[in-house]
């Protein structure tokens, strides 16, 4: 099975027949799955067949469908399969079912954040909408958790919508505004023109992998994404990445101000705000950093923004680290 992307725990696949027979366990699974899906009603409810699933599986992969199956990192268990449906422009549907085995794990609301992430910054998708069954209130309380807003109700059916700019975890990105700048998160196209536009293989190199880290894991795009540095009028004067969130919860801060640039104070402003921003998000412990061993300017910034040396060296040189908001 082909890996399309993937979450902490979660590898996205594309649909195969050789999960039929996980297939057919869940969506025949009346209480814990289908009547919350289609079968609402005992006289709706009718077994799939393995034929049926097949050509499901056939045809989804024919269309290029945006669905995936849902694999366990550790173990390789089938968890289910989620969906983007009637993806039409900048708009698309969003529909998800998880084996009863799978439910009450967290994994729900993992795989929903992460098919935020792909649809949002990966498809350029602008909205996704969902409909749920009122009397779902698990799922209800997964998408709210999510970033989901109710906007119409049936007796049938709740209708939520997700907006681009509002993160998985439910919380507006937006730019990161200071007193003379906007930093904010870079599109997966505008990334790749930034990338082509450099002339020095290392900045190639490095922002190329950022890129990657982003379609690797779009549920933690933010953290893998270039940040472009503007002032007000939209004139851009650098970037900064954080490099990916890592299991215990630190990030680390790179940044850079074009040379025309230098000297206003920008590369301090842009620290202090970003670190900042980083360490009021969920899950974040703290911000590192690392400069070359000659370079007293930015260690300068790092100081001057509330990071203290942890008095080891790294790859670079000596490494910082800010554990609280302090500018």
């Amino acid at each position: 099975m082909k890996v399309i992307f993937g979450s902490e725990r979660i590898s996205f696949t594309e649909v195969s027949e050789s999960l039929i027979g996980d297939y057919l366990v869940m969506i025949n699974d009346k209480e814990n799955v289908r009547r919350f899906i289609s079968a609402r009603h005992v006289e709706d409810f009718v077994p799939f067949t393995r034929a049926q699933e097949i050509e499901w599986v056939n045809q989804k992969l024919k269309e290029n469908a945006c669905v995936f199956s849902m694999i366990e990192k550790t173990g390789g268990g089938f968890i289910g399969n989620i969906e983007l449906m009637d993806v039409n422009g900048d708009s698309g549907e969003l529909g998800i079912a998880i084996t009863a085995s799978m439910q009450n794990k967290g994994y729900g609301t993992e795989a929903i954040r992460a098919l935020i992430g792909y649809g949002m910054n990966v498809l350029g998708l602008k909205r996704i909408s969902l409909k749920a069954y009122p009397k779902n209130f698990r799922a209800l309380h997964v998408y709210e958790k999510c970033g989901f807003c109710e906007y119409d109700r049936t007796a049938e059916d709740v209708y939520m919508e997700i907006f681009s700019g509002t993160s998985p975890n439910g919380n507006a990105i937006g730019a990161i505004k200071t007193e003379r700048l906007n930093i904010r998160m870079a599109s997966r196209g505008e990334m790749e023109r930034y990338i082509t536009a450099q002339t020095e293989n290392e900045l190639v190199k490095a922002y190329t992998e950022m890129l990657q880290g982003c379609m690797d894991h779009p549920d933690q795009w933010e953290w893998y994404a270039i940040w472009m540095i503007e002032l007000k009028d939209g004139t851009h004067i650098g970037d900064l990445s954080f490099k990916g969130l890592r299991p215990d919860g630190s990030v680390e801060i790179g940044y850079g101000i074009t040379e025309k640039f230098c000297g206003n104070g920008y590369a301090s402003e842009s620290v202090a705000a970003a670190s900042g921003w980083a360490l009021g998000r969920p899950g974040v412990t703290r911000v590192e950093a690392e400069t070359e061993p000659d370079n007293a300017a930015s260690q300068r910034v790092l100081e001057k923004c509330g990071f203290v040396p942890t008095g080891t060296m790294g790859e670079e040189g000596p490494r910082f680290v800010k554990t609280a908001r302090r500018v």
